[in-house]
């Protein structure tokens, strides 16, 4: 029985249908372009407007609008990425609307708060 630390036993490697990472060669432009637009375009003007608006009719206002608009023009999680990698679905495409939105969202965000106040 000695003081010293229990060394850790070695991690198990990852499965490669799990890790996520992309295979670093770029999409074809054209197979990602419509779907990136339609996408960003969707999520980060298109589904706070309509959030607003429904908050609107249902009589939401001030601070619970503000808020509700706020979470609707945020951009696409980047967890997405990782369950469509895991679900087998098309990895890199997701990682390009993640970007993409996530980029985006420097211009929208900021515009959507001024709106708001």
């Amino acid at each position: 029985h000695h003081n010293r630390p229990k060394s850790k036993p070695p991690s198990p490697p990852h499965s490669p249908r799990r890790a996520p990472r992309i295979s670093g060669r770029p999409l074809p432009l054209s197979r990602t372009v419509w779907p990136v637009c339609a996408s960003v375009t969707y999520k980060l003007v298109l589904l706070p407007l309509l959030v607003g608006a429904l908050g609107v009719l249902l009589g939401l206002d001030g601070t619970v609008l503000i808020v509700a608009v706020i979470f609707a023009a945020l951009p696409t999680s980047s967890t997405s990425y990782v369950v469509s990698r895991q679900m087998g679905s098309d990895a890199e495409l997701m990682a390009a609307i993640v970007t993409a939105s996530h980029l985006a969202a420097i211009v929208t965000l900021p515009l959507i708060l001024a709106a708001m106040v």
